[in-house]
């Protein structure tokens, strides 16, 4: 809903926190797992469609000016949106021409490396990667020599469930080094490649 405000409002203005909106921007949304980007590209382009006369700028007659890029996109596919969504730095105005413009770009880390976004206005990190470097990494597709905008970058925070259960974690881990320590490495809990991390711990929280 928070991101439909920010996206559908021009004059949308969070109450919490002084968040521009991105009515009329050009946007990458990034997202760490592919199920996230399907949904939010089903989302978003389901309400693009509903709302007949809201949102004129991401419409082109039938054609909705969004897309999709997850690492099992194929290449070719990958190509014609990166160019369609940001056809001045990657020479697509051929291909904007013959399948339209695309304003909202949803993509998962494929896009987070080696790739120049930088007609766009806005990053949205609908979720943060445990190294931060990623996010750095995100923002610098767009955030390129060349792009004179002022970028609008907006990162969503794990909600207070998610939070307490990091927190968890976190304790979990202690508890087993402590345990460790007393009764020695030959003696361990887990073996290596069982080690708690916050990746796998995730990725069992989404399938619950």
């Amino acid at each position: 809903r928070a991101l439909k405000n920010l996206i559908g409002n021009p004059q949308f203005k969070s109450k919490k926190l002084d968040t521009p909106t991105l009515y009329n921007k050009k946007i990458v949304i990034f997202t760490q797992y592919k199920d996230t980007a399907y949904y939010l590209y089903n989302n978003l382009k389901n309400w693009i469609k509903d709302e007949i006369d809201l949102h004129p700028w991401l419409k082109d007659g039938d054609n909705l000016k969004i897309g999709l890029v997850t690492g099992e996109t194929e290449t070719s596919t990958k190509i014609n949106y990166i160019k369609r969504f940001s056809p001045g730095s990657n020479n697509g105005w051929t291909e904007v021409k013959r399948s339209g413009e695309i304003e909202i770009l949803i993509t998962t880390d494929a896009l987070s490396e080696g790739i120049n976004l930088q007609d766009a206005d806005a990053v949205v990190n609908y979720d943060l990667p445990w190294n931060p470097m990623i996010i750095v990494q995100r923002v610098g597709r767009v955030n390129r020599i060349g792009n004179e905008k002022d970028i609008t970058v907006i990162n969503y925070m794990p909600s207070g469930e998610i939070e307490v259960l990091v927190g968890i974690l976190n304790k979990l881990n202690e508890k087993i080094e402590d345990i460790t320590l007393v009764v020695g490495k030959d003696v361990r809990i887990l073996s290596p490649d069982e080690k708690i991390n916050i990746e796998t711990f995730g990725e069992k929280i989404k399938d619950l």
